[in-house]
């Protein structure tokens, strides 16, 4: 009994070994010389996301520290700062499917020097079935900036008030809509402020639930029991946050999913802000 089951064995290390060798990696040549073979999974302007292969474990990298990327289809990306800013103000961030857009300069050259320990909130990317939502944009960002104010015995910044950042923003002519394909560096000149902190929130239908409500009446003859049913929309929420220094560098990033903080979450209506609240409270600037 016992070869049977070691030739098993061995044939299950040779099945490893073979899957392993013919997974294809991705290979990132970093500006200083080094080499990561990986699997990349996202790309965006100012950082790219990969896994080790065999780990499950997410990894983040800003871009400026990336020389090119040679993927396993063949293709490469490489990165430069002296791209031209590009002519469509609609980019959204890409993956491996296709190149990187340039990162865009704000239209206005005026610059503010930095505040020491100051934050800017900017108004996250918020999208409702992949359609841009001003409206829930701003309450987000009025939302962070209650946060930060409740909290801010533990925050270890001072955030600009949003009324002053959105109108710098505007005099910049910084299209909100491609704010994720905006230079950090550049973005960081017109708010005046030493960290950007940016949310994204992707709002998707869930389900349609029905809730139904009992209730008696009662006359003079017999009383009756009424039932009344109503519909209510319920939602999934992924968020993520970025955290960076007014020269682009990348302070701290995280993303959460629908289910991720399971029970913590209880008003659907209210759901964003609880995703908000949950990667504020991770985030360097909460102590």
């Amino acid at each position: 009994m016992k070869n049977p089951f070691l030739l098993f064995c061995l044939l299950l290390l040779a099945l490893a070994s073979v899957a392993q060798q013919t997974t294809k990696t991705d290979m990132v040549i970093k500006t200083s010389g080094d080499i990561l073979k990986v699997q990349v999974f996202k790309v965006t302007n100012s950082t790219i996301s990969f896994r080790y292969p065999g780990e499950a474990v997410e990894n983040v990298i800003p871009t400026t520290e990336i020389n090119k990327i040679v993927f396993s289809s063949g293709r490469e990306q490489s990165f430069s700062s002296s791209v031209p800013p590009p002519k469509n103000n609609s980019q959204p961030p890409v993956t491996n499917d296709a190149p990187a857009p340039p990162l865009k300069e704000p239209g206005n050259n005026s610059t503010l020097p930095v505040a020491p320990n100051s934050v800017a909130i900017i108004p996250p990317y918020f999208t409702q079935e992949g359609v841009y939502r001003k409206d829930l944009s701003d309450l987000a960002q009025s939302h962070i900036m209650d946060f930060m104010r409740k909290n801010k015995k533990k925050i270890s910044v001072t955030p600009v008030d949003i009324r002053v950042i959105n109108t710098r923003l505007r005099s910049g002519n910084i299209d909100l809509t491609a704010i994720n394909s905006y230079d950090i560096a550049a973005l960081a000149q017109k708010t005046g402020t030493e960290y950007i902190l940016m949310f994204d929130l992707f709002k998707t239908f869930k389900e349609r639930q029905q809730s139904t409500y009992s209730s008696a009446e009662r006359n003079s003859n017999d009383h009756s029991v009424t039932s009344t049913a109503t519909d209510k929309d319920a939602y999934n929420i992924s968020a993520e946050v970025s955290l960076y220094k007014s020269d682009g560098t990348v302070v701290y990033q995280r993303r959460v999913k629908p289910l991720d903080l399971g029970p913590e979450l209880t008003l659907e209506d209210d759901l964003w802000k609880g995703y908000i609240n949950f990667l504020m409270k991770r985030t360097p600037l909460f102590k």
